[in-house]
């Protein structure tokens, strides 16, 4: 008797199956593994997952209205020290 809870069948379109072959491919490794990877970090528990897109991102959200702050290719040197966290 086989072991149906350690198997999983899955519908790809002809392009999503494509695109998991070329990952395989570029990853050295299987089709299944991309897959088992895939699930295993959309099922992470919060506190297992690395950080989230907002954490990783919030350097870089927020709003500066301030005269001081040049335009351009100039704002990231005067925006070094520039923190998102208003409380201090």
């Amino acid at each position: 008797m086989s072991n149906l809870g350690a198997t999983l069948t899955i519908r790809l379109s002809p392009l999503e199956l494509r695109r998991l072959r070329e990952r395989a491919r570029a990853a050295k490794t299987t089709p299944s593994a991309v897959v088992r990877d895939l699930v295993a970090k959309d099922l992470a528990e919060p506190q297992d997952a690395l950080e989230t897109l907002g954490a990783r991102s919030a350097r870089w959200i927020g709003a500066i209205s301030d005269a001081r702050v040049p335009q351009g290719r100039k704002a990231r040197e005067s925006l070094t020290g520039w923190s998102p966290d208003r409380r201090g």
